[in-house]
């Protein structure tokens, strides 16, 4: 996605509100945030790629040389670090939750 900077946001977009705790996804969308000027962003983008994943020495920028540094290589393609997904609740855990909270209105409503 060489050059195609809001496309690359999107997808990390997409791809961090499936999994908020991916910090590569927020150190690369750091770098598309960077290209198209939106320094702030990308900021806060690099510091959080940091803050997630603390012991990876590669996400430590030095934001006064990191003007002429287009990108950094994390990993070899196919090295890929995973991390812990959150996952959606599930449909039938929301049922089950809905159905205790409606009993228990229905017990207080009862012993008024």
């Amino acid at each position: 996605m060489i050059g195609m900077h809001e496309e690359a946001i999107k997808d990390f977009n997409a791809l961090l509100k499936r999994n908020p705790s991916n910090a590569h996804a927020y150190f690369r969308r750091a770098f598309s945030l960077k290209a198209i000027k939106k320094f702030a962003e990308a900021a806060d983008d690099f510091q959080k790629a940091q803050d997630l994943d603390d012991k990876n020495p590669l996400l430590v920028v030095n934001h006064k040389k990191l003007k002429s540094v287009e990108c950094i290589v994390l990993c070899e393609p196919g090295e890929e670090k995973l991390f812990p997904e959150k996952r959606p609740r599930s449909s039938i855990g929301m049922m089950r939750r809905s159905v205790t909270q409606m009993q228990k209105r229905r017990e207080v409503q009862v012993s008024r």
